[in-house]
């Protein structure tokens, strides 16, 4: 085993189709509807062109098959231009993803990965793998539960829908916080200047963290339901697809007539820590080298110019 730009590399190498069932029965999750590939063909027209057939059928798995044989696995949130800089110094990789798609948090929100990015995966032989349910309901490295984690509190209870998809967790903070606080404590942990926030009262102690796009109103209502005091998600206010323009105005309306303070840190960094679970658990799972791919540029933008207030 050797170094590879900060990356252990094994001079060993595994077959492809030993790495994927190796992470299809780590996963094993294909039995529920997962809605990203309804938005994932409705937002890239060659979607089925591009990616593997079986891929579609089970909602998770193997998306670009660009060799036969493994050396290490890289893990990221979403498939972004921000990783060229990251794979241009590896090959016969797989590369797993939270999302078959790119995310741009200020305007449309998914987007088709782009052909340079398709093309690099091609060029430095690095097959593409896609877990976005599958990821979510895996409770060792559950997005939600990573997010949940940065609090130190006891996860009391895990949230999913009628359908028993995962899409958050209770925590609960021993000593509560007041809300300036919970905002201080945010900022420092993910460097953001600002938040989407909506701000009811001063007292944080009974937390609903669900990572990604939360704004859903079914999760807003299960979680007032729990007696939560603040609801911690990545996005409180988006418009940029067809869905939000239905759906988020209803988000809002509910959580004006609740009694929830909320906060937004943003899609990438509510998720963030579930990929660097995932990659931290993978090198125990396939034997192999792994690494968690940050996107700097995307966290940067974020940083900078993340806010609202509702």
């Amino acid at each position: 085993m050797y170094q590879l730009h900060g990356l252990c590399v094994s001079t060993s190498m595994k077959s492809l189709q030993e790495v994927i069932c190796s992470l299809d029965s780590f996963f094993s999750y294909s039995d529920y509807p997962d809605s990203i590939i309804d938005t994932l063909v409705r937002t890239d027209m060659k979607a089925f062109l591009r990616f593997n057939e079986d891929y579609f059928r089970k909602t998770s798995g193997l998306m670009i098959q660009n060799s036969l044989h493994i050396s290490s696995i890289c893990c990221a949130a979403f498939p972004s231009n921000d990783l060229i800089s990251h794979i241009e110094k590896v090959t016969n990789a797989l590369l797993l993803v939270k999302h078959p798609m790119d995310w741009n948090e200020f305007s449309e929100g998914f987007i088709p990965i782009s052909e340079k990015f398709l093309n690099k995966l091609k060029d430095r032989k690095i097959s593409l793998y896609c877990a976005h349910s599958a990821h979510d309901n895996h409770l060792s490295c559950s997005p939600s539960v990573g997010l949940a984690q940065v609090f130190n509190g006891d996860i009391l209870e895990i949230m999913s829908d009628e359908q028993d998809r995962v899409f958050g967790c209770i925590v609960e903070i021993q000593n509560p916080l007041r809300f300036e606080d919970l905002r201080l404590f945010l900022s420092q942990t993910f460097g953001l200047i600002s938040f989407q926030e909506y701000f009811v009262h001063d007292r944080v102690h009974r937390i609903a963290v669900v990572a990604g796009g939360g704004d859903n109103p079914q999760w807003l209502n299960l979680a007032i339901g729990k007696n939560c005091d603040t609801y911690l998600t990545g996005i409180l206010y988006f418009r940029g697809s067809q869905y939000a323009k239905e759906n988020n105005p209803i988000f809002i309306r509910n959580l004006k007539a609740s009694s929830l303070n909320a906060l937004g840190i943003s899609h990438y960094f509510s998720e963030q820590r579930g990929s660097i679970l995932l990659a931290n658990l993978l090198a125990r799972v396939v034997k192999l080298p792994t690494k968690y791919l940050p996107e700097m540029g995307k966290a940067k933008l974020i940083q900078c110019n993340w806010q609202l207030h509702i």
